[in-house]
């Protein structure tokens, strides 16, 4: 995602009204998720206090929401997308359907759905913050999670980090496809500089260095996906998913 004025003016004021204020309410799910799995934490609590279905900012919702129906379509999945309003740098997907947010966000409750994905604000502010309002990493991060429920729904093989690196190539090709024909190849630095980053650090969920590989690892597959998705301008997401197989196999996956 470039952010033009519109969209950078937006996040700038959603970090404004978003403090990460916790809330105490009633609802909450215990949730195992698939991908982006935080070693030794073996469920997520999701408090619906802390939830927001949207960002708050039209044109930031509208960009996102670009992407979500891309991705669905690219991916051959149904995801909703939600934000915890915290300051933890985390993206998850978690092969669940949460009602009472669909509800929340006019949609149908009993549409059939793949799974659904959360996004901090936190990792949000986090890549504006890093690129200086220019920046890519976003669509590239919810491209990876999508790649988790695309994984779900087809039985991915291999387990831990290949889980993980498969959906860095995803990530890789959606940008490719996404960028193909408005494409400033300085903001490409950027989106590899960001997964470099990742790689090295140890945080929550999309950060952890255990299992998504290291930084090495993790611009290698994102690059390849990206060079996949140029050189071959005619492939499906089926065939980007079966790319990125044979992408990991190569490098050791069984």
């Amino acid at each position: 995602m470039k952010l033009n004025g519109k969209v950078a003016a937006a996040i700038t004021i959603l970090l404004l009204l978003h403090q990460y204020v916790p809330s105490i309410q009633a609802q909450e799910w215990r949730v195992d998720a698939y991908g982006c799995i935080a070693p030794g934490v073996p469920q997520v609590v999701i408090t619906r206090a802390n939830i927001l279905v949207q960002t708050g900012e039209k044109v930031l919702d509208e960009a996102i929401t670009e992407d979500i129906d891309n991705l669905d379509r690219l991916f051959g999945v149904q995801v909703p997308v939600y934000f915890w309003n915290e300051k933890w740098t985390r993206a998850q997907f978690f092969p669940y359907k949460f009602r009472p947010l669909m509800i929340a966000d006019n949609s149908d409750p009993d549409m059939d759905i793949t799974g659904s994905v959360f996004v901090s604000i936190g990792l949000i502010e986090d890549e504006f913050r890093q690129a200086k309002g220019r920046t890519i990493a976003l669509p590239a991060i919810l491209g990876h999670e999508f790649a988790h429920a695309m994984q779900k729904s087809n039985s991915f093989p291999y387990p831990g980090k290949w889980k993980e690196l498969h959906a860095d190539f995803m990530a890789g090709w959606y940008i490719a496809y996404r960028e193909r024909l408005r494409l400033d190849v300085k903001d490409l630095m950027p989106l590899l500089k960001s997964f470099y980053r990742k790689g090295d650090e140890s945080d929550n969920g999309f950060f952890q260095v255990d299992p998504h590989g290291n930084s090495v690892e993790r611009i290698m597959a994102v690059a390849a996906g990206f060079g996949y998705g140029f050189a071959k301008d005619e492939a499906t997401g089926l065939d980007a998913y079966r790319a990125g197989i044979k992408y990991v196999k190569f490098f050791g996956a069984n």
